[in-house]
């Protein structure tokens, strides 16, 4: 036994002990390990086995719990205990790996050192349980004691074998402000062309990981490489953004993003990619719109594409000091988009000069003491706090369709112009005189 002692999770303790009432051994292994040496909360708990991946399913289908073939073929089954979810791996050797993602096949093994040997990097590639203590080959404790990120044996190997790994370390990076070790960098300067040949979605993972840690170290994914081959291999309009002065919008918008999550705890991925991508058109002069061009891309889905084009919108407008162009602006995007935007154009003037960030300073207070006057007033700005409805106007006879809704429209603006003609008597005489047809 020795001195490291992990406080494994119940349900992956409860894995390892079935399996061991079973004349089996197993590990959790990989980044539950590293993270609990580091001291941080293991996301999840993985395990490795020398038991065979039908072996584990008989085991505990028999036991009754759920069990679930995840990925049979390279050894993988998933288990639920107690609604969490446990991914069992065979011990294995990788066989020939296909376009850089994924072993062509794989051979099971009873050796734990040859599974260990054929992960990605040093602090991943341990094991640790109750009985045996932490089983750590390729010294990567010594590489956290260093902070250091390391591949295991050849690292041009490694990032041949998957080339996401490549990402993968500079995610660590910025996960756990290390280092990577020189030949290892090397290695991935080197191969970083090869990040073409991953799915965009294994790679928007990836980056969604490094700029929720630390987007500073996107200057990273330029010094490797990986951001230049990325973008020249995915968009259309590379050329217009190629000579722009990534590390200038990276370090202004780490600035920003730091500044939000100081004053207002955690910062979510869509605004994180609003200052990127505001700060990124910022320096581009060309008509291109660049950021639709790289969430479309990177493939976010619609509704998030459709909620960072809005934020940037209206980080771009000026939102006047003023109780109707607010009640606009809440009308268009409403109250908690409203308040990112302030929010983020407050971070986002840390990157002016001192006279001019005071001034909007004082604006963005005025706008906020306002926003909460509006609210706290009731103050209508949207058709749903209207007086009148939309049974009302075809009471009067107006004729159902989409005319009901401009007339709604209609009446809102007048309503935002002024409260006091929010009173369904005044609107309904608004109605009379302007849409109803009155016949002598």
């Amino acid at each position: 036994m020795n001195k490291f002692k992990i406080n494994i999770d119940s349900g992956a303790k409860k894995i390892i002990e079935i399996l061991k009432y079973n004349n089996f051994e197993a590990y959790v292994v990989g980044g539950c390990v590293r993270d609990s040496l580091l001291k941080r909360a293991p996301g999840d708990w993985d395990l490795t086995t020398n038991a065979l991946p039908q072996e584990v399913m008989d085991i505990f289908k028999n036991l009754g719990y759920k069990v679930i073939p995840t990925g049979i073929k390279h050894g993988t089954v998933t288990i639920l205990i107690d609604k969490n979810s446990y991914e069992i791996t065979t011990y294995r050797i990788d066989g020939e790996y296909e376009n850089s993602r994924t072993p062509k096949d794989v051979e099971f093994t009873k050796s734990l050192k040859e599974d260990l040997k054929r992960r990605d990097f040093t602090i991943n590639a341990m094991a640790y349980n109750d009985l045996n203590g932490l089983i750590d080959y390729f010294n990567g404790v010594e590489d956290l004691n260093n902070r250091i990120i390391k591949s295991v044996g050849n690292a041009e190997k490694r990032f041949t074998e998957d080339a996401l790994r490549m990402m993968r370390a500079v995610r660590f990076m910025a996960q756990l402000e290390f280092k990577i070790e020189s030949s290892t960098l090397n290695a991935l300067r080197s191969l970083s062309k090869n990040i073409g040949v991953i799915s965009v979605e294994r790679v928007r993972e990836e980056f969604n990981k490094l700029i929720l840690s630390n987007v500073y170290y996107m200057n990273e994914l330029k010094y490797t490489g990986l951001l230049h081959y990325f973008l020249k291999i995915h968009m259309n309009n590379y050329e217009f953004i190629k000579e722009l002065n990534y590390e200038d919008f990276i370090n202004k918008s780490s600035v920003s993003i730091n500044y939000i999550k100081e004053n207002y705890g955690e910062i979510s991925l869509e605004l994180i990619l609003t200052i990127l991508l505001y700060n990124l058109e910022r320096q581009n002069l060309s008509e291109i719109n660049i950021s639709e061009e790289i969430l479309r891309i990177m493939r976010y889905d619609k509704k998030f594409i459709l909620k960072v084009k809005l934020l940037i919108k209206f980080m771009k407008k000026e939102i006047l000091n003023d109780n109707k162009d607010i009640k606009y602006v809440l009308r268009d995007i409403g109250e908690e988009n409203l308040r990112a935007v302030i929010n983020l154009k407050k971070a986002c003037l840390l990157n002016e000069t001192e006279e001019y960030r005071r001034i909007k300073e004082y604006e963005l207070n005025e706008i906020l003491y306002k926003l909460e006057s509006i609210l706290e007033l009731k103050e209508c700005y949207v058709i749903k706090d209207l007086k009148v409805k939309g049974k009302d106007l075809i009471e009067l006879g107006i004729s159902p369709g989409k005319n009901i809704g401009e007339i709604l429209e209609y009446l809102l603006c007048k309503v935002i112009e002024d409260n006091k003609v929010n009173n369904k008597e005044k609107l309904i005489k608004i109605v009379e005189k302007n849409f109803i047809k009155v016949e002598y």
